[in-house]
């Protein structure tokens, strides 16, 4: 098996674990309990509650702390697609800002993460090249951490709104899953309600496609990233 393909499988595997451990901590968890609270907190202040979660979310990714538990925590709250959303417009906000700042103000830490990660060196010299495609590739196969990523970035040459337009297109996949798990996980076991063994079952194969559909489609990117550090290199 090539070292490719290794690293593809262990992407996916740790993308499934971390879904599987959310849900079943519903098993274990007063989960239920906990998101019903966050669900009936954000829904009763509307606009507010959405604003509020949306900041953290953003406070989070400046943090470079784990964003995908947010997103879940949208799919709980919000639902599929009002969760897709929420997190897609907060995680590009919050990419944005940590641009602008390692632009503007923080350019010795960045720089840091650029020497220590030879796939942010690649993306520095191909960036050029390809501006809007590798920025893209980078967000659909999570070769490196998204926050990482988002401060590399502001020292490389690409323009910002390439940056806003490839960084919300590639990581879309990726936030619809980790909503889609939050949704699913919910609906297994946090809000109460009684379904169908159909409806449990096509909530259920759902997130398995969707799983499948993000590796596949990672896979993809990341074959298309080493083409072009072989060209670039």
């Amino acid at each position: 098996m090539t070292t490719g393909r290794k690293e593809n499988i262990r992407i996916g595997i740790v993308a499934a674990l971390v879904i599987i451990g959310f849900i079943a901590a519903g098993r274990f968890l007063p989960l239920g309990e906990w998101l019903g609270l966050l669900n009936r907190w954000t829904s009763d202040r509307g606009a507010v509650g959405v604003l509020v979660f949306s900041a953290i979310y953003i406070l989070a990714v400046l943090l470079l702390l784990p964003s995908s538990v947010f997103t879940m925590s949208a799919g709980v709250t919000y639902g599929l697609l009002g969760g897709t959303l929420l997190s897609l417009v907060s995680a590009t906000f919050g990419a944005a800002i940590a641009f602008v700042i390692s632009r503007c103000c923080a350019h010795a830490p960045a720089q840091h993460w650029l020497n220590r990660n030879r796939r942010l060196k690649a993306l520095d010299r191909a960036i050029s090249e390809h501006e809007w495609k590798v920025v893209f590739l980078f967000r659909l196969a999570p070769v490196v951490p998204f926050g990482p990523v988002n401060y590399s970035l502001g020292l490389s040459n690409v323009r910002f709104w390439t940056y806003i337009t490839a960084t919300a297109t590639g990581i879309l996949p990726g936030t619809f899953l980790y909503t889609y798990a939050g949704y699913a996980g919910y609906a297994f076991f946090g809000n109460g309600d009684t379904h169908t063994t159909l409806q449990y079952a096509l909530i259920a194969g759902g997130l398995v496609v969707a799983i499948i559909l993000v590796v596949f489609l990672g896979r993809i990117a990341k074959r298309a990233l080493d083409d072009i550090d072989r060209k670039t290199a």
